[in-house]
């Protein structure tokens, strides 16, 4: 059985599944040595805009600028939004490092925001 049953099956309170999503972020950092980086929509509220699009460059080029290190992982989850809008946060790269052949950067995006 996958993680993600074993997940169902818990039945976690929300606080219980907030806390428990913040130790998988911490072992997914410490496991690939990089910050890692959340920028989640409230998918719940259905009559509010949940779609990326170029207002969300200014808050997460903020929180890029307080990630520590040289490399960093990017996990993006939306409700769909601008592809150009990810293609212009994946250029903003990492504020405290050099840009390199290795492109220590690591984007993901869920949904249709790609």
């Amino acid at each position: 059985m996958g993680l993600y049953s074993e997940y169902l099956e818990r039945r976690f309170s929300f606080e219980q599944l907030a806390a428990e999503r913040k130790a998988q972020l911490t072992r997914i950092s410490a496991l690939r040595g990089r910050a890692i980086l959340v920028y989640a929509a409230n998918l719940q509220k259905s009559q509010q805009p949940v779609g990326i699009n170029f207002t969300d460059l200014l808050p997460i080029q903020d929180q890029l600028a307080n990630c520590d290190g040289e490399a960093i992982d990017l996990l993006i989850e939306t409700g769909g939004g601008s592809g150009e809008t990810v293609e212009d946060i994946v250029k903003l790269g990492h504020p405290n490092r050099e840009r390199s052949a290795d492109r220590s950067a690591r984007i993901t995006a869920h949904d249709e925001a790609v």
